[in-house]
């Protein structure tokens, strides 16, 4: 039997090895590619697939038409009843109403906007608004219920809005409803009857 040359066995392992390590650097870096491709991928659609806020809204009518209001700013609603009128108060203000211990201004805001108002203020519900405490009631027709939209659904009103509910309208929806903005509602001049009735 012939003698083994270990040395030489070890020697051709070597370079064995060093072409296999070789072959394989360059996939190995064509792999951390992919990784990092497929990485930035899911991080994109993560992104994209994030849901939008969603802005939760009262809605309810006045006449033929929907309108809504974001439920941050609509306290209570309560059924009319008991409305004491102001003598000499313009037709926006229907009165005033006991709520919670408190009194209110009762405002119908109808004719202001361009809708057709009730005759009476004897029908209908009351949106509380304000912030942290009551500030105002607002008679609507009916309130229809509350749902929720993307904050990204919302889109501007055609041309800004018509006329005198301009400064009122935040934005519609795709299906028509008109969604007010309550600070511009709790902060309209016209809506001030004796500084909402609430002591300095």
């Amino acid at each position: 039997m012939a003698d083994i040359d270990w040395a030489e066995v070890r020697a051709r392992l070597a370079r064995a090895g060093d072409s296999e390590a070789a072959s394989r650097a360059p996939t190995d870096e064509a792999d951390a590619a992919v990784l990092q491709a497929r990485a930035r991928a899911l991080a994109a659609a993560r992104v994209e697939a994030a849901p939008s806020a969603q802005l939760e809204l009262v809605v309810f009518r006045w006449s033929d038409e929907r309108y809504a209001l974001p439920s941050t700013h609509v306290l209570r609603v309560v059924v009319v009843e008991d409305v004491t009128r102001v003598p000499g108060a313009p037709a926006v203000v229907r009165g005033i109403v006991r709520h919670e211990g408190e009194v209110l201004p009762l405002f119908d805001p109808r004719a202001l906007l361009g809708v057709a108002s009730a005759a009476e203020a004897t029908r209908g519900e009351i949106l509380v608004l304000g912030d942290e405490r009551p500030d105002l009631g607002l008679l609507v027709d009916a309130v229809v219920g509350i749902t929720a939209i993307a904050t990204d659904a919302l889109k501007p009103a055609p041309g800004g809005g018509e006329g005198a509910r301009r400064p009122w309208v935040q934005g519609v929806t795709t299906e028509g409803l008109i969604v007010l903005d309550p600070e511009a509602v709790l902060a309209d001049p016209r809506l001030a009857v004796g500084e909402r009735l609430h002591p300095t």
